[in-house]
């Protein structure tokens, strides 16, 4: 029986529409969505294997100008939100889930960050920090819709926080009124959960966290206590 990968829980609904949401992988067109906690995620019999999964990561295109346009945007509108000591140049930062080319690693630098590591589970996935570093701030930038198994990657991502730490997620938010049907963020055949503001509130609450902002898009920042 399928059960919430992030609370655990049973209370779910599964919705089913007709067709393949994706015709290379023959992935049914369907969703759970977690009564209790308000996730919605695939079903983990569909998820594609490791192989699979990198090999779809390879054919991502980065580094572009739109691309770093599109990480620079991200990082205005954190900077826009965070406060004034998250501009200190001594801040200690982490591009949790980096992909193949670390870019946003790269852009954070530019600015004049200079402790500034990265890591991804596929292609850097030593940990080349010390086991006692904490992090001031960590970016979650369309990596947090991929957690095969999310409450896993939000533990790690907890304990790898400082009190008062921030973490940015930048991933497309389930709202209401949007037609989960025709919803093209469900399409991509590694995006496997997703998350809504109210989904927010409960994982902060698990962690004693607090949304310190939501722009009921795509943008999240979460503030350890």
């Amino acid at each position: 029986m399928e059960k919430c990968p992030l609370c655990q829980s049973f209370q779910l609904v599964h919705h089913v529409w007709p067709g393949k949401k994706s015709q290379l992988y023959k992935m049914p067109n369907e969703l759970f969505h977690c009564l209790n906690c308000d996730l919605h995620f695939k079903n983990s019999a569909h998820f594609l294997s490791s192989i699979d999964e990198l090999k779809r990561y390879d054919t991502h295109v980065s580094g572009n100008d739109g691309h770093l346009q599109f990480l620079n945007q991200m990082l205005d509108a954190s900077q826009l939100q965070l406060p004034a000591e998250f501009l200190k140049r001594d801040l200690q930062i982490l591009d949790f889930g980096c992909g193949k080319n670390p870019h946003l690693a790269h852009e954070i630098t530019k600015r004049g960050f200079m402790d500034v590591e990265f890591w991804d589970p596929f292609y850097f996935p030593e940990k080349k920090w010390s086991v006692e570093k904490k992090f001031d701030l960590i970016f979650v930038c369309e990596v947090a819709e991929h957690f095969n198994h999310p409450l896993t990657a939000w533990l790690e991502i907890n304990q790898l926080l400082k009190k008062q730490a921030r973490v940015v997620v930048k991933s497309m938010l389930i709202t209401d009124g949007l037609d989960l049907q025709f919803w093209w963020y469900k399409n991509d055949p590694t995006h496997v959960v997703f998350y809504s503001p109210k989904n927010f509130e409960y994982l902060a609450q698990m962690f004693e966290w607090d949304v310190e902002y939501c722009d009921q898009k795509s943008l999240t920042i979460l503030k350890k206590r």
